[in-house]
């Protein structure tokens, strides 16, 4: 492929990927929301175990939650906290969609206090990612708080604000930290 066919190329991709990005604001998190009638809410995040790379390694871990767009059935936002060799803590890993403005990152906010930024640091076909290693600070945050919100930008201006429930992540935190 020649260079300006490649160019081509990743100009059709970008100029693709900030057409996908303009979907509805309109959005929710793919967990069950609890009834009305119920009288504790509801956990929102599933702890999940596979094999790994081979079905003779040990399990692999994580915890995540999706937030989807209604309409159109598309992930917006996932979710992961997984487990870091020699750490204390876990990683937070955010799979955003393509079209994410890389330049601007993803600003985090638990709760009301103050939001941080953390850089887009890849992409693949599966979309975009950051990732963040847990400090004390952030996991204490977390354990604690009721929600945090992500805002991040498509690179057509698009802004998004997406919300996560904070409801049982400790629960499947200290769950995942006992392997």
């Amino acid at each position: 492929m020649t260079l300006t066919n490649l160019m081509a190329t990743r100009r059709a991709a970008i100029l693709a990927a900030g057409l996908a990005l303009s979907m509805p604001a309109a959005f929710a998190q793919t967990t069950d929301r609890p009834t009305a009638a119920a009288q504790t809410p509801k956990n929102n995040w599933a702890v999940n175990c596979g094999t790994g790379e081979t079905a003779e390694g040990p399990l692999v871990c994580q915890m995540m939650q999706n937030v989807v767009v209604q309409e159109t059935n598309q992930r917006l936002l996932t979710v992961v906290v997984r487990p870091q060799k020699d750490s204390a803590n876990h990683t937070l890993t955010l799979a955003l969609p393509h079209g994410v403005d890389f330049l601007k990152g993803v600003d985090v906010q638990v709760d009301d206090k103050e939001s941080f930024n953390v850089p887009v640091q890849t992409s693949s076909a599966q979309g975009a990612f950051s990732n963040l290693p847990i400090s004390d600070e952030l996991l204490a945050q977390l354990k604690a708080g009721t929600a945090i919100k992500f805002n991040f930008q498509a690179v057509s201006g698009q802004t998004f604000a997406v919300p996560i429930s904070l409801i049982g992540f400790s629960t499947a935190y200290d769950k995942l930290s006992a392997g």
